[in-house]
C-alpha cells in the first residue's frame, strides 16, 4: 500500500493508495449513494443564508454530549469504513458527515 504525506501548515494529510480494493470502493460508493437519507443545509455566508451546494447526511455516536438521540444510527458499512480508518490512523472517530455533490 503506498502512503504519501503531504507538508501542508496546520494539517496532517495522508494519502493511501488502494486503502480500499476498487470492488470494496463501489461497493461502499453504491450502497451509501442509494441508501443514505441525503439532505439539503443551509449555512450562512457574510450575513446571508444560502443552501449548501451538496445533499448530506449527519451520523454520530449516540453518546456524544448533545447528540441527536433521533439521529441516524450508524450503517453496516459506515462502521466498517470506521473501523478501518480508526485500524490505520490510530485516532477515534465519534461522527462523520457524508455529503452528496
Amino acid at each position: 500500500m503506498g502512503k504519501k504525506i503531504f507538508d501542508l501548515s496546520d494539517s496532517d494529510l495522508m494519502l493511501i493508495d488502494t486503502f480500499f480494493t476498487k470492488a470494496e470502493s463501489d461497493h461502499y460508493y453504491h450502497t451509501l449513494l442509494n441508501t443514505t437519507a441525503w439532505r439539503e443545509y443551509e449555512m450562512e455566508i457574510f450575513d446571508k443564508t444560502v443552501k449548501a451546494p451538496r445533499m448530506i447526511a449527519w451520523y454520530e455516536d449516540k453518546d456524544n454530549i448533545g447528540a441527536n438521540q433521533n439521529g441516524p444510527d450508524w450503517t453496516t458499512e459506515l462502521l466498517a469504513i470506521r473501523q478501518r480508518v480508526e485500524q490505520e490512523t490510530t485516532l477515534t472517530f465519534n461522527g462523520t458527515t457524508e455529503s452528496l455533490s
